[in-house]
């Protein structure tokens, strides 16, 4: 977690700042939304993460409460032998 993050979280507290860091492995951004995930998760033989995933990520912290937020999240392909 960045220190800069974390400052920034402290600082704004009181403007009720949530603020997550993402961790990503590689994202596959050759492949457009109209490739089915499951196909551009085939094609890169998991090694890179659909970007469809990216966008269920987003759009479920989005839909969090105001009373949580995800302080951080890391997100590596299952392929990916860095991790």
């Amino acid at each position: 977690m960045g220190v800069g993050a974390d400052a920034l979280r402290k600082s704004f507290r009181d403007q009720r700042l949530a603020l997550t860091c993402l961790q990503l492995g590689h994202l596959n951004t050759d492949d457009g939304l109209e490739v089915p995930p499951e196909a551009g998760a085939r094609l890169s033989e998991d090694r890179q993460i659909p970007l469809h995933d990216m966008i269920r990520i987003v759009s479920a912290l989005l839909q969090l409460s105001p009373a949580s937020f995800v302080r951080e999240l890391v997100l590596p392909a299952i392929g990916n032998e860095r991790f």
